[in-house]
C-alpha cells in the first residue's frame, strides 16, 4: 500500500566530512526515520549536477542562480 504523502529533503555536508555523514545517515538517520509510524520506505538520490538554489516546486521571486 502506498502512502498519501512524500517527505523530500535536500541537504549537503561539509567538504571532508562525507564519510562521517554517510555513516551517520545510513546507520542512524534513515533507520530512525523509518521507525516512525507512517513512514513506509526511504530512498536516497544523488544530484548529478550542481545543487539548486531553491527546491524544485518552490515559488520564488529571486532569479535562479
Amino acid at each position: 500500500m502506498y502512502g498519501s504523502g512524500v517527505l523530500a529533503i535536500w541537504n549537503d555536508c561539509a567538504v571532508g566530512s562525507e564519510e562521517t555523514y554517510e555513516k551517520w545517515y545510513q546507520t542512524e538517520h534513515l533507520p530512525e526515520r523509518l521507525s516512525i509510524p507512517g513512514f513506509k520506505n526511504g530512498r536516497r538520490y544523488q544530484a548529478l549536477r550542481v545543487r539548486l538554489c531553491i527546491s524544485p516546486g518552490t515559488r520564488s521571486t529571486h532569479p535562479p542562480c
